[in-house]
């Protein structure tokens, strides 16, 4: 969208989220079903429930994030492999730095 605006990236800084947004989804056949519910989990909840539940992280390729599901909930977020992905290219265009957030 900025580069489309043609607003020089030594302009903008990127925003990355230290939380994860998650879904109630309406039904878990399809990866990209409608949503019911959404919520917020900070990372060391999402890193429980990985570990609590054995369970298995995707990576998306478009997001450049990681996406957890289970049941009828899916949880995208950052972790440190995607942070760095993202911190890799501001540095390689010269862009001014990264902001960061998270829910409380």
């Amino acid at each position: 969208m900025v580069v489309k605006a043609s607003v020089s990236l030594s302009k903008v800084n990127l925003g990355i989220g230290f939380d994860g947004r998650s879904f109630a989804l309406a039904s878990c056949t399809v990866f990209l079903d409608p949503a019911l519910g959404e919520g917020f989990l900070s990372y060391g909840e999402i890193d429980y429930l990985i570990q609590s539940r054995d369970l298995t992280p995707q990576y998306n390729v478009t997001s450049l994030t990681m996406v957890l599901q289970y049941a009828d909930q899916r949880i995208g977020y950052e972790d440190p492999y995607t942070i760095a992905l993202k911190l890799d290219y501001v540095l390689k265009r010269a862009m001014p730095g990264v902001l960061i957030w998270a829910e409380t």
